[in-house]
């Protein structure tokens, strides 16, 4: 079951969450989701969503009244506080044609720490029937009170699966299964290549995180997937660094499979 089709069936299911963030790499594809299920959730066709009916049209649009959306605004670097205030202003309003007041934020990571402060308050003291809707390609810089709030829902954008790829996730296997001194003897035989093979085990690790949450959605597996992926992209970002141990970047990784 794919990421639509979980929030389809949540729609459906009459069990949506008052509030999700959806992560990932692929912006624009988070957009897109939260079009979607807008659309689904205040569709008037028989079929839903139908994309044709003034509901569905007016969300595509972006002009729906009871939709706000909070980007960053030209010139600025950061969504300010006034954003957050005038939105929670708005969210306080009774809703003019849906059954309930929405609120989409895309790179909601750009949110200064005050701004997020304030939108915490929308968790603490609602007011009305809201969904919030949290867009980010980088989520480790919302504040965990806020992200704890949301449920979670991935958004990944990965190359097709090279050989390489397919090598590279043979080799990961073949060292997930060995024991400790061959791993340590791996990284010192290849430390010199440590930013390729890193590199390398992060796009496979990625390739199988999507083939997981199209077989099958949320897992166990998916899970161990995500934090070994996390690891490899903070290791790639430390080995860009000058002066590092290459050999005890690739022992940590390999210690963790």
């Amino acid at each position: 079951m794919n990421q639509l089709e979980y929030l389809r069936r949540a729609v459906e299911a009459g069990k949506l969450s008052h509030a999700y963030l959806f992560t990932g790499n692929d912006g624009e594809l988070q957009e897109e989701a939260a079009l979607f299920l807008l659309r689904h959730l205040l569709c008037e066709g028989r079929e839903k969503p139908c994309s044709s009916c003034r509901q569905c049209r007016i969300v595509s649009s972006r002009t729906h009244p009871d939709v706000s959306w909070v980007v960053l605004q030209e010139g600025a670097k950061e969504i300010s506080i006034e954003q957050v205030r005038e939105l929670r202003h708005t969210l306080s309003f009774t809703p003019y044609e849906a059954p309930l007041k929405t609120a989409v934020i895309p790179q909601a990571h750009l949110m200064n720490e005050e701004a997020q402060a304030a939108l915490l308050k929308t968790f603490e003291e609602p007011r009305g029937r809201t969904l919030l809707l949290l867009l980010s390609t980088s989520p480790g810089s919302l504040l965990a009170p806020l992200r704890s709030r949301t449920q979670e829902v991935p958004f990944w954008k990965f190359p097709r699966v090279l050989s390489e790829s397919k090598e590279a996730e043979t080799e990961l296997r073949s060292l997930s299964a060995a024991l400790y001194v061959d791993r340590f003897r791996f990284a010192k035989e290849h430390e010199a290549r440590a930013a390729e093979l890193v590199r390398s085990w992060l796009v496979a690790t990625r390739s199988r995180m999507l083939q997981e949450l199209t077989r099958q959605g949320m897992s166990s597996r998916l899970q161990y997937l995500r934090k070994l992926a996390g690891l490899l992209q903070e290791m790639e970002r430390q080995l860009g660094r000058s002066g590092v141990n290459a050999r005890l970047i690739l022992e940590r990784v390999l210690l963790e499979l």
